[in-house]
């Protein structure tokens, strides 16, 4: 397994392969911004279940995922994070002050307009990456990134392994870890 904290996968798939995934994939989304989603590791039901097995298959060549019981996995569709952040459970850091980060974050680039201007991946003492169709980007957990205002056609995947389940809310929390609200 690998140590490094950012890998960078160029034409990840054959370009046959790769231009058939591009045409399903859009068709299925349409203009749907998929918000992050959480799904068991073993779950072949959800309409993304295509590129989630192709983004688990590419990070588990670089990361130990024996222990991944699930994902989440959401798009950006012509659309960016609101600024610099690291991916963790959300839920459960705003109920505890916690951090939990996933495994690692992976990032899939499915469709960018050749014209396109800016939308760099900035990765907190790793740099920026162009954004590039068919590139897969992987590091590790708790690297703030950010990505930066764009003109033009942008469509990436984002996955996030999980090895301890997500937080849907106080119920998942136990009593002694909230945190006092004042």
């Amino acid at each position: 397994m690998s140590t490094a904290q950012v890998l960078i996968i160029d034409n990840y798939l054959e370009e046959q392969e790769f231009l058939c995934l591009k045409k399903r994939t859009l068709e299925v989304m349409g203009s749907e911004v998929l918000q992050p989603t959480y799904y068991p590791l073993n779950n072949s039901t959800h309409k993304y279940v295509e590129i989630s097995n192709l983004l688990i298959s590419a990070a588990r060549k670089f990361y130990d995922l024996k222990s991944c019981i699930g994902y989440e996995i959401w798009n950006h569709n012509n659309t960016r994070p609101s600024g610099r952040h690291s991916d963790k459970d959300d839920v459960y850091y705003s109920l505890t002050g916690k951090l939990k980060y996933p495994i690692c974050t992976i990032v899939y680039y499915l469709n960018v307009d050749m014209f396109l201007e800016g939308g760099l991946l900035k990765l907190e003492q790793y740099g920026s990456i162009v954004p590039k169709e068919n590139r897969v980007v992987i590091f590790g957990p708790g690297i703030f990134h950010e990505v930066e205002k764009y003109t033009g056609e942008r469509v990436s995947f984002v996955m996030n392994p999980w090895n301890q389940p997500v937080c849907d809310g106080p119920d998942d929390v136990p009593s002694e870890e909230l945190k006092e609200i004042i």
